[in-house]
């Protein structure tokens, strides 16, 4: 995965869970301090460590949402799991971590292919024959439907 791929990733990641936690659809970690805390105890990666947690934290939100077997933003094939911690170890201060000014702008930037809407939890395509810049892209715009419709149209990939 080209390293601009991760960033936009993670990025998507963190705005989807900021956003999330905007419209109560999971709780707040720094809510609870999880973020001082895991600085505090990984003085050198808390950023990496807060971030597996806000992941963790959304696949379980996700699980009632995304079919058993398949793949969704938060819980991607272990190779690109594997490519995008490789990356965050190497770039422990990545801008991507920053807070994004605008998340729905960001989302709609990153919404390029128009898709038709869902109300409900929707299959948005295969890695291998999409690649996963695509399915960022088809992502984006159903996390968008989420926050600004009130759907449930979580995507989900194989």
């Amino acid at each position: 995965m080209e390293e601009n791929t991760i960033k936009k990733l993670v990025k998507l990641r963190l705005v989807v869970y900021n956003l999330g936690v905007e419209h109560n659809l999971w709780k707040s970690l720094e809510d609870n301090g999880a973020r001082e805390m895991l600085d505090y105890i990984f003085p050198k990666t808390g950023n990496i460590a807060f971030y597996n947690l806000v992941v963790e934290t959304v696949k379980a939100a996700h699980k009632d949402y995304v079919p058993v077997g398949e793949y969704s933003l938060y819980k991607l094939p272990v190779q690109f799991e594997e490519e995008i911690l490789s990356y965050l170890k190497a770039n422990p201060d990545d801008e991507s971590f920053a807070p994004e000014a605008n998340p729905i702008q960001y989302l709609e930037t990153l919404s390029t292919i128009t898709c038709s809407p869902s109300l409900e939890p929707v299959f948005i395509g295969a890695i291998k024959d999409s690649g996963i810049e695509t399915i960022l892209k088809i992502a984006a715009f159903h996390y968008l439907s989420i926050f600004n419709d009130n759907t449930n149209s979580y995507p989900y990939f194989e």
